[in-house]
């Protein structure tokens, strides 16, 4: 949530906050919550209701330094409903530093409820005790981002594709993974893929993974191949 925390401040929820703190976890005035943003980290705040309605919170000690933007950006076609709303949370708890959906020839979904997906980003960085919420991007089509996109590694069951072990023991470190849609790239995308020196594309395995599964392979081979993107603070709780 917004705001530069300190010891002591005093810091008004809004409605939506209140609403599931007393309704959902029925917590009273007294009750020790954590509030967090990613400028100022994560904060333990004791809790005072003024009503039925309205709650604040106290700010006690601060337990988490707030994370340097340093995960990888995971670029995507827009998927269905469900497999998207999968994909935004666990890429999210596997530590992805912002979200790009690209427009590629074979993509037949668009990138709607937008509201929806960055609730689901923050819900999810609060379960897995993050104090940084991954950035979702504005689409772009796939090869002007590709233009721009720094050191890329592609999920590709076709074209000049590497085995991942292999990949794994260069210990090269990508600033971006991408996954195509349902349909896969088309030749002429793999194609340029070929022509592009700073792309690589992995062969993930045998089978045919669908687009959210890739995603979360490569984002768990980047991490076993570099550890883990975020040094935890050495005072959390």
């Amino acid at each position: 949530m917004p705001g530069d925390f300190k010891q002591g401040h005093v810091v008004a929820l809004d409605r939506d906050q209140a609403a599931y703190l007393g309704k959902v976890l029925r917590l009273k005035t007294g009750a020790q919550i954590g509030l967090f943003n990613e400028t100022v980290g994560e904060w333990h705040a004791a809790l005072h209701w003024q009503g039925k309605r309205d709650v604040v919170a106290t700010i006690a000690a601060q337990v988490c330094v707030a994370e340097p933007d340093i995960g990888p950006t995971l670029a995507f076609a827009p998927l269905k409903k469900t497999p998207l709303e999968w994909l935004v949370v666990k890429a999210t708890e596997l530590g992805v530093g912002a979200l790009q959906p690209v427009i590629s020839d074979y993509t037949q979904g668009e990138l709607t409820r937008v509201e929806r997906l960055t609730l689901l980003l923050t819900e999810a960085t609060e379960q897995s005790e993050r104090c940084r919420v991954p950035r979702l991007l504005p689409p772009q089509k796939l090869l002007p981002w590709l233009d721009q996109a720094g050191q890329v590694v592609v999920a590709a069951e076709a074209g000049q594709v590497r085995d991942a072990k292999d990949w794994v023991a260069t210990g090269k470190k990508p600033q971006a993974l991408l996954v195509g849609p349902e349909g896969g790239f088309s030749p002429a995308e793999l194609e340029r893929f070929a022509q592009m020196p700073r792309l690589t594309c992995l062969n993930l395995g045998p089978r045919i993974l669908r687009a959210e599964t890739a995603a979360l392979s490569l984002l768990t081979l980047t991490q076993f191949a570099h550890g883990d993107f975020i040094d935890r603070p050495a005072f959390r709780s």
